[in-house]
C-alpha cells in the first residue's frame, strides 16, 4: 500500500498529492477535504508521500493537528486534520470459534 494511501488513518487517498478519495466520517471529511484538491505542503514543507507519512506518523506523539495546505483550483487554503493515532492499515483478524477458511483456501494444491 502506497504511503500517499492514508485512507485508514486521516481518510484520504492522496497519490502525488492529488486527493482522488476522502471517506465518508473520517478526520480528513471533518476538516472538509474533497476530491480535485491537491496537497501543496504537509505542516509548511513542500508536498511528498514520506512528508504526509512522517506528519501522520509524528502526530501520534503532538497534540497539535495536522496542517494541509491545499489548492482547489486557483484558490489555496489551510486544513487542519485533528488525528492523533499514526499511520493505520488494514489487516485480518480471527474471529474467536469460527472455521479458518482462509487458510484452506491459500493452501498448496497438488497438480492433476
Amino acid at each position: 500500500m502506497k504511503r500517499s494511501n492514508c485512507w485508514y488513518s486521516v481518510g484520504v487517498n492522496a497519490p502525488d498529492g492529488d486527493i482522488v478519495d476522502v471517506r465518508f466520517g473520517s478526520p480528513a471529511w471533518i476538516a472538509g477535504l474533497g476530491i480535485n484538491t491537491k496537497i501543496v505542503a504537509v505542516d509548511g514543507q513542500a508536498y511528498s508521500e514520506q512528508a504526509l507519512y512522517n506528519a501522520i506518523k509524528d502526530a501520534q506523539t503532538s497534540n497539535h493537528p495536522l496542517t494541509l495546505t491545499i489548492r482547489h483550483e486557483k484558490a489555496y487554503r489551510e486544513v487542519s486534520i485533528d488525528y492523533h493515532a499514526g499511520p493505520t492499515y488494514p489487516h485480518l483478524v480471527r474471529i474467536a470459534g469460527t472455521t479458518d477458511r482462509l487458510s484452506e483456501i491459500i493452501k498448496p494444491r497438488s497438480g492433476g
